[in-house]
């Protein structure tokens, strides 16, 4: 399903760039594809708002005034919204088409299947307009068959202008349902004759904190600080700023996007990026603002705040601290300082905006979903929620749904309409659709393999040969990722000794679980003990379509994953490697430990039995990997990142291992085990002898393993990274797209061999004593 969304998403302030940001992830958890449509009016655009702000201006009265002004202004314009322009990018979904009016999106609609008039003040005055129509969504008056929604739309006042009030019925006929931001925008819908609305809060704070902290920058270092976001000019603010930065003996920190912000009270910080922006507020002791946003990401990030008053948008400012109870933090006075040692109590906040956001949530979700003409898969938004685990395709009584490759590289689901009868049951049984049963964790070990050879072969403490070597000694199978013969990762069903060296080493691509789902139940089925491993969105599909099945002799091992690039692309880089070398691939290590130990060297070997070794940062595909740069969109909101975890048992590497664990031998390697159930619990007991242990603690673990805490975060240029996939050569599209630049440092670390590391090491440790 997609939702096509028109908002004031490319002004340049933070506060409509994150609540455009906000809306597309609230969309996205509910189930759809989102698209905002490129709308950015004329005279909104870098050339022409200097015009459109001067009108009405104290500086519009003569050419001469007018003049200075736009010479004064012009580029400190320019710089916002260029500069904005490029904060957008890869941070939010627009349309490539951009607009300019109505017009000229209705000659050209964005398909969708609902469309949506987004947040903030958009029915409000707009430029030099009382309103603007296409923010109704004007631009669907001659097509009948769409179905239209608001989501915390906002008039920005109480009272709205009398020509606005003459059209509003007209203008709003066509919702099936509005989602107004504040009380007073619901009470003059419904004056109007409208019932088909309700309050619900601003995007911003429908995010809690937890998302939030996915996207803060952790750069910011500045602590024990006053925080100014001012956005309306006000000298008495400024004196009172500097007042409370005298009386509580702290600096003052200013955010904004203007220049001429550098001559008010306070430590100036100019543009600072969206993540820059959030950490500010999280880092602060305290915050002065008068805006409305500044106010939210406050109580947000539970920081003791002060709002001086911003005159006519004060609205939006009241309904939420009237609904939080903190109407008292509007500053009354500014010869007033009590406002500053008056502490805010979050215990009774809290509740109030998660009781709130839990209940505007699901009232969205129910509207959503009833506006919806479908009943499947589709529903949670196939291109940002789908783990390409295959599930739905398994469970489909009708045979409706075949997975394929999109234009990235990633299988998706795609839905045979004239077989889909919207039963429902993929949908149903779709783990991100539903809650699925997490395991807590019982204990936490540091661990290896006793075998040398065996150490040796595997990624990491090579544990998970140990406990394949124990399946297959009971006459049980095994599943795991494998290279086929042309080097496509697959599950692949193993059931003796000879092939299990096919499952060991790390895959870093997204493997094909393909038919190994109905395999494992049919080996259930007939009395095997089965051992089935995989990334964890992998196993959560295992476990739904199990469920209600007789699962005593599965045991599920989740790895621990930072998310999964496309198949698509690590097919071009081998063939790249096959172009340059004019050889042909046999087999390829990820991670081999044979020429400079554990850590990150890819080992190729070819069909003439010659191979390469190469270190993972200087190779173009791994560096991106690394940087989080071609993950599958899902795996930036990878539910399944955190503590509780979908397996019996939890493998990873042990990074960090000599300095969590000084007397672990683990230079060779080293595992973490994790035991999430009473099944795992007894699975390890039974190879303990084949292994060495020590215990440790998931603090320890989750050290230098952050997806054991949350997902990766979205590189910028991840949304587009894959565009040119197709229409350019591999070297192209690395020094293009995918901006890979070779390290002599990392060059230079990859020659040592692995003996004289090892001394460089032992070194370096005795002279840190």
């Amino acid at each position: 399903m997609k939702i096509s969304i028109i908002t004031r998403h490319a002004v340049p302030n933070y506060g409509s760039l994150l609540q455009s940001y906000a809306t597309q992830k609230i969309f996205e958890k509910i189930g759809f594809d989102v698209e905002f449509i490129n709308y950015v009016r004329y005279d909104e655009r870098a050339t022409e708002l200097v015009d459109t702000l001067v009108k009405g201006k104290k500086w519009n009265k003569n050419i001469i005034t007018r003049n200075i002004y736009k010479s004064i202004q012009y580029f400190n314009y320019k710089k916002q919204v260029d500069t904005f322009n490029k904060y957008r990018y890869g941070f939010i979904n627009e349309t490539k088409e951009i607009y300019g009016n109505c017009d000229e999106i209705a000659k050209k609609i964005p398909e969708a299947d609902i469309y949506c008039s987004g947040g903030d003040q958009i029915w409000g005055p707009i430029g030099n307009e009382i309103y603007d129509k296409t923010y109704f969504l004007d631009f669907l008056n001659n097509v009948n068959d769409k179905t239209c929604i608001a989501f915390s739309s906002s008039f920005g006042t109480e009272k709205i202008e009398k020509k606005l009030e003459q059209n509003l019925s007209t203008l709003l006929n066509k919702y099936k349902y509005m989602f107004v931001r504040e009380k007073s925008a619901e009470s003059i819908i419904k004056k109007n004759g409208f019932e088909n609305v309700s309050e619900i809060l601003d995007p911003t704070i429908l995010l809690n904190s937890n998302e939030w902290n996915k996207i803060i920058s952790n750069d910011i270092k500045e602590k024990d600080y006053i925080l100014v976001y001012q956005l309306h000019s006000n000298k008495e603010f400024d004196k009172y700023a500097k007042k409370v930065s005298k009386i509580v003996k702290k600096p003052l920190i200013r955010i904004s996007p203007s220049i001429f912000h550098i001559v008010r009270s306070g430590k100036f910080k100019y543009l600072p990026n969206q993540y820059e922006f959030l950490a500010y507020f999280k880092n602060a002791d305290l915050v002065l603002t008068d805006s409305f946003h500044g106010t939210v990401f406050s109580l947000i990030f539970n920081k003791q705040f002060v709002c001086i008053n911003p005159g006519k948008t004060q609205t939006r400012i009241k309904n939420i601290l009237r609904l939080t109870n903190l109407e008292d933090r509007i500053l009354e006075s500014f010869s007033s300082f009590g406002l500053i040692n008056k502490t805010i109590d979050y215990d009774k906040v809290n509740p109030i905006l998660e009781n709130k956001r839990r209940n505007d949530l699901i009232n969205l979700k129910s509207v959503l979903l009833k506006a919806s003409k479908e009943n499947n898969i589709s529903l949670i938004g196939i291109k940002n929620n789908c783990t390409g685990c295959r599930l739905c395709e398994k469970v489909c009584p009708k045979k409706a749904i075949d997975f394929k490759e999109d234009n990235e590289g990633f299988v998706k689901p795609f839905i045979d309409k004239d077989k889909c009868v919207n039963c429902g049951l993929c949908i149903k049984k779709c783990p991100q659709h539903n809650d699925i049963q997490f395991n807590e964790i019982k204990y936490v070990y540091a661990a290896k393999n006793n075998n040398l050879n065996e150490l040796m072969m595997g990624s990491s403490g090579s544990v998970f040969k140990t406990l394949a070597n124990y399946y297959i000694e009971c006459n049980g199978i095994i599943y795991g990722t494998a290279f086929d013969n042309n080097l496509v990762a697959k599950t692949t069903r193993v059931d003796n000794f000879e092939d299990l060296f096919k499952l060991m080493g790390s895959k870093y691509v997204q493997g094909n679980t393909e038919n190994t789902y109905i395999e494992v139940l049919d080996d259930l089925k007939n009395g095997k003990k089965v051992l089935y491993v995989g990334t964890p969105c992998q196993i959560a599909g295992l476990k739904s379509f199990l469920s209600n099945k007789d699962t005593t002799n599965l045991l599920l091992v989740d790895i621990i994953c930072h998310g999964v690039p496309s198949p698509k692309l690590f097919k071009k880089y081998k063939e790249y490697i096959e172009y340059k070398t004019n050889k042909k691939i046999k087999s390829f290590n990820f991670r081999s430990k044979e020429k400079n130990g554990w850590g990150m060297n890819t080992k190729i070997e070819f069909e003439d039995g010659s191979t390469y070794h190469n270190f993972n940062n200087n190779n173009a595909y791994f560096s991106s990997f690394l940087k989080g740069k071609t993950y599958r969109l899902v795996c930036y909101n990878c539910k399944y990142a955190q503590e509780k975890r979908v397996g019996d048992i939890t493998l990873g590497d042990f990074w960090g291992i000599r300095k969590e664990h000084p007397s672990f031998k683990g230079e060779d390697g080293a595992s973490i085990v994790m035991i999430n159930t009473k099944k795992g619990e007894e699975l390890i007991k039974n190879i303990e002898s084949n292994i060495t242990m020590e215990i440790s603690s998931f603090k320890k673990a989750a050290n230098e393993n952050s997806q054991l805490l949350h997902p990766s975060k979205m590189p910028q240029e991840r949304l587009h990274i894959y565009d040119n996939i197709c229409s350019k050569s591999f070297e192209k599209y690395s020094i293009d797209d995918l901006k890979f630049k070779k390290s002599i440092k990392e060059n230079i670390k990859g020659l040592i061999p692995r003996n004289i590391k090892k001394k460089l090491k032992k070194i370096k440790r005795y002279l840190n004593k």
